[in-house]
């Protein structure tokens, strides 16, 4: 009986230690085997198999998953609390290894879980009250090999916080805005913000604004149905209500088969114009949405102005 609890034991410690032991320091510098992930301050080294990820920032091999937010206006401070052990223990997911970090000198968080899908997740977020970064590591379980493959590159982590990046290098579009008055503001997280003049948007305020973001596109789903679902979470992230939508139609911009409409709401207690613009090409669509709380002549006439020099790379 002793020497079944002792197996027993053994079996647990080995269990809860799948992840291995992950360092409560990391410190890198950029060596000549360090790649950066275009469009993010990181670089890791990466392991033979994996290649840079077409459609978001960071790696794939097979079914492993390695995925970089790059938030450079972020607050780890503010960011960090959603890397919460209870909060993740909550929505189902098995713990197996939770601890503070020190990533190239800034504070963090390493986490290590099992979800309810039974992918197994390495998450690192680290950053200051400037930034927030986080790198996901996600593999299937019984891929062990894998498994380690990630967290050796979570534990190569170089962060340069002073490195310039090109906010449209890892962009699946091109876009002109020379010949509107809405020029580039920032990237926030995957979402471009043009306001006028490109300057600083402040959201509470009345000024018109334009977000433009990609997702997949699934070319089995008539583009208007797939449109009218990523258009209605953009009202209702808005709380627009009283919605009334005009003028929806399919378009072709620069041979793009393409789907835009307008739609007019409160929001805020204030009537509201939603110019949303979605347009596809092969398994990658746009969508283009201009804001306005005034003007609303104007404003179309330039979102639209702005959204027809969209292109694909």
């Amino acid at each position: 009986m002793q020497r079944y609890f002792f197996i027993l034991l053994i079996v647990l410690l080995s269990s809860c230690n799948e992840g291995g032991t992950f360092p409560s320091v990391i410190r890198n510098t950029v060596t000549a085997k360090h790649t950066n992930i275009p469009g993010t301050r990181l670089s890791v080294i990466i392991p033979p198999g994996y290649n840079i990820a077409g459609g978001y920032m960071g790696l794939r091999k097979s079914s492993a998953v390695l995925q970089v937010y790059d938030l450079t206006d972020g607050n780890f401070f503010t960011s960090g609390a959603i890397y919460n052990k209870d909060k993740f223990e909550r929505e189902g997911a098995q713990i197996l290894d939770y601890k503070d970090v020190i990533v190239d000198g800034f504070k963090g968080k390493y986490i290590y879980m099992k979800n309810n899908d039974n992918t197994l997740v390495y998450t690192l977020a680290f950053g200051d009250s400037t930034f927030c970064t986080t790198v996901l590591g996600i593999y299937p379980e019984g891929e062990e090999g894998e498994g380690t493959e990630l967290k050796d590159i979570l534990e190569s982590v170089a962060y340069d916080v002073n490195k310039k990046i090109d906010p449209f290098s890892r962009a699946v579009f091109k876009i002109n805005d020379s010949v509107s008055a809405f020029k580039f503001s920032k990237l926030t997280g995957s979402a471009y913000i043009y306001t006028w003049g490109g300057k600083e948007l402040k959201f509470n305020e009345d000024e018109p604004y334009v977000i433009i973001t990609a997702v997949n596109y699934n070319a089995v789903t008539p583009l208007n149905a797939i449109a009218d679902s990523v258009f209605k979470s953009v009202e209702d992230e808005h709380g627009m209500t009283d919605r009334d939508i005009k003028n929806a139609q399919e378009v072709q911009t620069y041979n793009y088969p393409a789907y835009e409409r307008e739609v007019y709401g409160m929001s805020n207690g204030r009537l509201t114009l939603l110019y949303e613009l979605a347009l596809v090409k092969d398994k990658n669509m746009v969508v283009f949405a201009g804001h306005s709380k005034n003007d609303f002549v104007t404003n179309l006439a330039s979102f639209k102005s702005l959204s027809r020099t969209i292109t694909f790379k």
